[in-house]
């Protein structure tokens, strides 16, 4: 008598099933690296473009010299401020920037903090985003 031998190609429907579960689950992990990467990514892109800003209002101010900045109102709110590149004539991002002029301990030296905040959108939900910039500006 002979026995039948049993074909063992191919899978298993548990097999099919685990090995289907596995992939789904590194595909999503995945995904959520590259959805996050992107967010992180344009964040810090945002946070240049906001630091070059800062640098800007710090050399105009520092430019106009210390006498001109120490009759200046000693804080300052612009709002509409770019953020994010320039595109058809109107920012793509835009924040509020405050400068703070202070001279606090009262030796002449001019405190001065510029900061920008605005709000990123991710997933739906708003992050507010701040970079700030100081520095000290003192009579020649």
């Amino acid at each position: 008598m002979q026995r039948k031998r049993r074909n063992t190609r191919g899978f298993t429907l548990a097999e099919v099933v685990v090995a289907s579960a596995i992939v789904a689950f590194l595909l999503l992990a995945l995904l959520t690296t590259f959805i996050m990467g992107r967010f992180a990514t344009q964040v810090a892109k945002h946070r240049a473009q906001a630091t070059n800003a800062l640098k800007a209002r710090v050399e105009y101010l520092k430019g106009l010299g210390y006498n001109a900045v120490d009759l200046m109102s000693s804080v300052t709110i612009e709002s509409g401020v770019p953020v994010d590149s320039v595109r058809d004539g109107a920012a793509a991002l835009t924040g509020t920037r405050t400068t703070t002029i202070t001279d606090a301990d009262g030796d002449d030296v001019l405190e001065i903090c510029v900061q920008i905040t605005w709000q990123e959108l991710h997933l739906g939900q708003e992050h507010t985003v701040t970079e700030q910039i100081e520095t000290l500006m003192a009579p020649r």
